[in-house]
């Protein structure tokens, strides 16, 4: 069976010393093409709560990502459209092992 090709998303920065960062998800906004200050987190749980919440504060359309930065991976995605969020996930656990 032949693998699937895995194209990236965005360019979300990476960290240099991955081992050494103590919150890896942080968040991202598109809009504003940079990241949200101080929303850093230990847990992806907390990580995404903290971005549906800064999706419902925002003014106008706006789309806040969670993203790992030690890999620099796309965990999820919550866009505000009007009154309504849409949230988007990638195909990971929300509690890592």
């Amino acid at each position: 069976m032949k693998l699937a090709i895995v194209h990236k998303l965005r360019d979300l920065p990476i960290a240099e010393n991955a081992e050494e960062v103590r919150r890896p998800y942080r968040l991202w906004d598109s809009t504003k093409k940079a990241e949200v200050r101080w929303a850093y987190f230990k847990n992806l749980r907390h990580a995404h709560m903290r971005a549906l919440c800064e999706a419902a504060w925002s003014n106008g359309d706006s789309v806040f990502e969670v993203f790992d930065v030690r890999t620099g991976g796309l965990r999820g995605q919550y866009r505000r459209h009007g009154q309504d969020i849409r949230f988007w996930r990638s195909t990971h656990p929300i509690e890592e092992e």
